[in-house]
């Protein structure tokens, strides 16, 4: 058992800079810090900048404030060989995460995590997480899967960059991760912005995102994803969400993935506000990239799927489900989907 608190740490240009510089320690348990103060430039923390081999367990971090240019955490900056560890109980309450410059392209920056992290059971609230690339409140980049219980509350993620997310910049293989009250905007450059992240990979199950505001000025923009590719969501809420963009803006997916590979939304519902400032504006997704789909290869499959009291706007291509598809849906891709949307198109010559 081991206490921090009120630490100031200043090495404004410096590299691994946080109260533990690098830990190769097999177990850590049971730390508790409080009013930490962290000023670098690259893999920067809150608790461990260099985090190697270590299984994290019982850690509580209050009023963490961490700048720098890249790999930001609040607890960890970089997570080395993070196969080999796992965090559980993790709770960040009040943390700050502050990109420094904002004149070069920095990456990484999360509420827990910069770069890297393999966890179960991990809480953010009350947070405001900063950065250019990969920003999320929880991760700033997963590279783990099989993860679950991530929960990020009363906070807000600002982007300038790609890949920005309530709980990472890109998740991979995630059960149950909750979004609420919280704002997740893309300023500046910003694409790919999620309710939960920036793009997403492989089977997600019972995910939420509720009470939430997401704002971005480029395209690609979701109520749980920018962008997926070989994606399976299964069994997820957007729940009274508002959900803006400049183009391919979805309730749930901004763009469903390339040409190749396949993606599925099945049993989940949405209740959203979605608008396209520019076009292609969907209750479930806003574009829809089926140009390679056949009955068999690379389909997105949209099943057993409920869009109630939700509104989609854009000057041109609204619909209730999709905004645009590349070509005409096969029918028996969608499936025991109901649809409770207003639908506006601002342009007079726009399409519906």
């Amino acid at each position: 058992d081991v206490n921090f608190r009120d630490i100031n740490i200043i090495f404004s240009y410096g590299s691994e800079v946080a109260p533990v510089s690098q830990s190769q320690t097999s177990i850590i348990r049971n730390v508790n810090l409080k009013n930490i103060n962290v000023d670098g430039n690259y893999q920067i923390a809150g608790f461990i900048s260099d985090d190697v081999r270590t299984s994290k367990s019982n850690i509580n971090l209050t009023n963490i404030t961490v700048k720098g240019g890249s790999v930001l955490g609040g607890m960890s900056g970089w997570v080395s060989s993070s196969v080999y560890n796992m965090d559980y109980n993790i709770i960040g309450d009040n943390i700050k995460i502050v990109e420094k410059w904002t004149n070069d392209n920095h990456q990484y920056s999360g509420g827990i995590y910069g770069y890297g992290g393999r966890a179960k059971y991990v809480t953010v609230k009350n947070s405001n997480i900063a950065g250019d690339s990969n920003v999320g409140g929880i991760f700033g980049y997963m590279d783990q899967y099989e993860l679950t219980n991530f929960t990020v509350s009363n906070t807000t993620i600002t982007g300038r960059g790609n890949y920005i997310g309530g709980i990472s910049s890109y998740l991979n293989q995630v059960d149950y991760a909750t979004v609420d009250n919280c704002k997740i905007y893309g300023v500046e450059d910003a694409q790919y912005v999620g309710g939960l992240g920036g793009s997403s990979r492989y089977i997600n199950r019972y995910l939420k995102v509720t009470n939430s505001t997401i704002e971005n000025v480029g395209k690609n923009t979701g109520g749980m994803f920018g962008i997926v590719t070989d994606t399976t969501i299964n069994t997820s809420i957007v729940y009274n969400t508002s959900v803006t963009g400049a183009n391919n803006v979805g309730g749930m997916v901004g763009d469903a993935g390339t040409f190749s590979g396949s993606s599925h939304i099945q049993n989940s519902i949405v209740n959203a506000y979605v608008t396209a400032t520019n076009s292609n504006a969907g209750g479930l997704t806003g574009y829809l990239a089926n140009k390679n789909t056949t009955e068999t290869l690379n389909t997105k499959t949209y099943n057993n799927n409920l869009i109630l009291r939700s509104a989609v706007s854009a000057p041109t291509n609204a619909g209730g489900m999709i905004g645009q598809a590349d070509k005409e849906l096969i029918i028996s891709h969608f499936d025991k989907n109901y649809l409770d949307v207003n639908l506006t198109v601002t342009n007079q010559n726009g399409k519906h």
